[in-house]
């Protein structure tokens, strides 16, 4: 059956459909069905961090999903040098395996570690942000479709989000 599944996308809504479902990967993702969508459709590529994510929590195979080799389900031996690559240094000087209870949290706080202190501030505003929204939906799919754009797409975004901030700005005066 996977070798009738041509196009990456398809091999991964396969493995979603297997494995669990659309609405608790995005839920899990915290991005839009829609997202889930695109990348099953093949309208965008699924971001590596994306596939590391939905391995660790849900068992779905990389390796399956990027080559049509291998079954939906990842084995143990994908598994582990994934989890060492993404998280290894961290947990070697931070801690002990047997404590690491969030492993997306690990993965945050080591990529976090190599950011320049400007961008660490970006961070630290977007989690704020994403705090004070818990609840905002519609915010988290803004967030999600500005990551999946091409670059070619931010002159455009940035340009629609300044006039907002213009027309906003505008009303409190």
């Amino acid at each position: 059956m996977a070798k009738d599944l041509i196009t990456e996308g398809e091999r991964l809504g396969l493995a979603v459909t297997l494995l669990t479902n659309v609405k608790e990967v995005s839920q899990y993702l915290q991005r839009s069905e829609t997202t889930v969508y695109r990348w099953i459709n093949g309208n965008v590529e699924t971001p590596e961090s994306v596939l590391n994510q939905l391995l660790f929590k849900f068992g779905i195979s990389k390796i399956f999903v990027r080559t049509g080799k291998g079954q939906e389900k990842a084995e143990l031996e994908e598994l582990l040098p994934v989890f060492h690559k993404e998280f290894g240094s961290w947990v070697k000087t931070n801690t002990n395996l047997s404590e690491v209870k969030n492993a997306q949290l690990a993965r945050i706080v080591n990529l976090s570690e190599t950011l320049e202190e400007i961008d660490q501030d970006l961070v630290s505003r977007f989690c704020i942000k994403l705090f004070s929204e818990k609840k905002n939906r519609l915010f988290r799919n803004l967030i999600s479709v500005m990551f999946d754009l091409p670059s070619e797409g931010y002159e455009d975004i940035l340009e629609a989000a300044l006039k907002v901030e213009r027309k906003v700005i505008r009303k409190k005066k």
